[in-house]
């Protein structure tokens, strides 16, 4: 350490030191540390000492540079956004651009539109399966969760916590949803895109840009795939409306989620994937984005495949009654059909759902 001193004093002018070559030879025999040897080169040969120090540094960079410490990064920044998102989000907020007519003022609208919508719940996640069970099992599945988190570290499209994956119990259900679709009378109507020749007959399938949901729609709606072999769509607007950090998305904008044991993963597409949601958006403003998209497709069924808290909160702006799905959330993998109504009142695009056409056809609020 005093050599070291020594060294930094000498090259900041701090003080003189004028011993020679043998001098610091003889003190290196007589016991100094390895720290010695940069003081010798740095008296005698600094650029060479220059030299070592900018390899070290270049060394270090292309460490970084490696998977491994990349993956590292981005999910510590991942983590220091979901903090920042968890305390100061203003999701629930509506701003005065956000705010629309009531759905009643569509009643005296006279260009009134009209779409079907069918909202699928995405099955259990790993987040769910640890937090939202017995509180007795909690410690255990907290530890066991925390220690896959860490082997996960490394990699910036793997996570049990950020952008929570389908637990076991969530693959279970989405394969008991595909199971529904073949056999269920009611869910009959999912199998089937429609015609480009008859839009009324039309639909296009939505997910949400959680890697879970994705799970669900490749999982759940199987048969369908098999049978139309379709694009889905990743769509970031559909994103869940909550502060934790499973709510937040690992996929950049314009990619498709990595997901694991999924058939037709090869349909994805991303190009309305703008990337997970900023802490200063408003659900809100999601929604009538959303909603503006929907009724701009020509097709006239819209299948969204997302998540309870998104789905209780559309129900709050957009039903004008008292219903349950506006106080209790759809279950896991649950399906609920319903109208929607578009037009214009006051030159303000406003959004109606029709009360009497809401259908659970498989699940139930909870």
């Amino acid at each position: 350490s005093y050599s070291f001193c020594t060294l930094l004093g000498e090259m900041f002018g701090l003080w003189d030191t004028e011993a020679g070559v043998e001098e610091d030879l003889v003190a290196l025999d007589g016991g100094y540390d390895g720290v010695s040897d940069v003081y010798v080169l740095a008296k005698h040969d600094p650029e060479l000492l220059m030299l070592h120090i900018a390899l070290i540094i270049v060394v270090c960079f292309l460490l970084a540079a490696l998977p491994p410490f990349k993956g590292l990064a981005f999910k510590i920044r991942c983590y220091c956004i979901g903090l920042i998102h968890f305390w100061a989000s203003r999701e629930n907020v509506v701003g005065n651009t956000d705010r629309t007519h009531k759905p009643s003022a569509l009643k005296d609208s006279t260009d009134v539109m009209e779409k079907e919508f069918v909202f699928i719940r995405h099955g259990e996640s790993e987040w769910n399966e640890i937090f939202n069970r017995s509180k007795v099992t909690l410690p255990g599945k907290l530890f066991f969760g925390l220690l896959k988190e860490f082997f996960c570290l490394p990699f910036k499209e793997r996570s049990i916590f950020l952008d929570s994956p389908l637990g076991d119990t969530g693959r279970d259900q989405s394969a008991h949803l595909a199971s529904e679709l073949k056999n269920n009378p009611k869910l009959q109507f999912l199998k089937e895109q429609g015609s480009e020749s008859d839009n009324k007959m039309r639909s296009v399938v939505l997910t949400s840009n959680l890697r879970r949901c994705v799970q669900t729609a490749l999982l759940g709606l199987r048969p369908r795939l098999e049978i139309t072999g379709e694009t889905v769509y990743v769509y970031s607007c559909l994103q869940e409306v909550a502060r934790n950090v499973d709510t937040l998305a690992l996929t950049p904008a314009g990619a498709k989620p990595v997901v694991d044991r999924c058939q037709f993963a090869d349909k994805l597409d991303g190009t309305y994937n703008f990337g997970s949601k900023r802490w200063y958006e408003r659900a809100i403003k999601r929604m009538n984005i959303f909603l503006k998209f929907a009724f701009a497709r020509e097709e006239s069924r819209i299948i969204v495949v997302g998540h309870s808290l998104y789905f209780k909160k559309f129900f709050q702006t957009f039903l004008e009654t008292q219903h349950e799905a506006k106080a209790k959330k759809l279950s896991n993998c649950g399906v609920v059909r319903f109208k929607v109504q578009c037009g214009t009142a006051s030159l303000v695009h406003t959004y109606r759902i029709v009360p009497q056409s809401i259908e659970v056809l498989h699940g139930s609020w909870v």
